[in-house]
């Protein structure tokens, strides 16, 4: 059972809607799986939160507003003047107001009171949700590394994070990136001067990139080396190879490359995300990610919508540079080769 499914289960056991076996997998799956075990007890505690009571002085207010209001709707159902005609001009009696029923103002001030209360509870049950949202929200935060610190930093918690991290992405956007090509969307870093079967060579789409030259990009044949995305080879001017490995990082053993949305045209720049993907707006990977755990190196990767981190996944900007990311001051996407 992944995860996706073994958090499915779980919530739908809190209305007592799941299968016990289902259940019983679900349980066994977190014993193995620090985040699913972090969800589980997080409606734990949701389901022990009390019940809420609303201090009695607001419910008696909003019940003897509820009395008055009742009272003013009976005194004009007692009034004869509602009921006023003009004796000249006959009476169309599906026009003329009508006596409210003798029943109706003692229940409107149950109904008024009842729904004083049930208001009241409502909100109360609100601030305990958004006390508990709070606290997982700050659990989450442990796991995820503040930009450009060491692994294991906790992100801001004050008001004005988003701000703070950003300050700390428009830093970061100032230090050179690893030594990387663009080959057919995806990062590769250079493994120096080698020799290849061309027969084992797969054309791929010609590099646009100066190296580390300091001078104009220019094309240069590329080539996957095998059938996978692994290695790769650009030929240079006097028909030397220049040997390249993909920049990749693992989750659950499978091996995931990083994918470039623009080109990077020389030695020192950054990767971006793919242009299928919006830049979050906040630190927390939203609207275009949500969270969703951590990678085989323990950082903390995000999904998009319905999306399985197997496929493919985010990395948060300010890696540590001893990270696959680098420190990458942008949003990373890995794929799944």
């Amino acid at each position: 059972m992944d995860c996706l499914h073994a958090q499915q289960v779980l919530s739908e056991s809190m209305d007592g809607e799941i299968a016990a076996g289902e259940l019983a997998e679900a349980t066994a799956h977190c014993a193995s799986c620090q985040e699913c075990a972090r969800f589980a007890r997080s409606l734990e505690r949701m389901a022990a939160l009390p019940t809420p009571v609303a201090p009695a002085a607001l419910v008696e207010r909003l019940v003897t507003l509820g009395r008055n209001e009742a009272a003013e709707i009976r005194s004009a159902a007692g009034s004869d003047a509602i009921e006023t005609s003009i004796p000249e001009t006959p009476v169309n009696h599906n026009d003329a107001p009508r006596r409210l029923p003798s029943w109706w103002a003692p229940r409107l001030t149950a109904y008024a009171a009842a729904a004083a209360v049930l208001l009241v509870a409502l909100v109360a049950t609100g601030a305990g949700l958004a006390r508990l949202g709070r606290h997982e929200a700050s659990t989450l935060s442990d796991s995820v590394q503040t930009p450009g610190g060491d692994r294991g930093a906790t992100a801001p918690s004050s008001p004005n994070a988003s701000e703070s991290a950003k300050d700390a992405y428009g830093q970061l956007a100032g230090t050179p990136a690893p030594p990387y090509v663009v080959i057919d969307g995806l990062v590769y870093a250079p493994t120096g001067p080698r020799t290849v079967d061309a027969s084992s060579l797969v054309t791929a789409t010609p590099a646009v990139t100066a190296l580390d030259t300091g001078g104009d990009p220019v094309s240069m044949p590329a080539y996957h080396v095998g059938a996978g995305p692994g290695t790769a080879v650009l030929r240079a001017t006097d028909g030397t190879y220049l040997g390249f490995s993909a920049v990749t990082r693992t989750f659950g053993g499978k091996a995931l490359v990083l994918q470039s949305g623009t080109p990077v045209t020389a030695y020192g720049q950054w990767p971006t995300l793919p242009g299928r993907f919006p830049a979050p707006s906040a630190s927390d990977g939203s609207p275009t990610f949500s969270f969703f755990g951590k990678d085989d190196l323990g950082t903390a990767i995000f999904v998009p919508p319905g999306g399985r981190p197997t496929e493919g996944f985010a990395v948060a900007p300010g890696t540590p540079s001893t990270d696959p990311a680098a420190g990458n001051p942008n949003w990373t996407w890995w794929q799944s080769e």
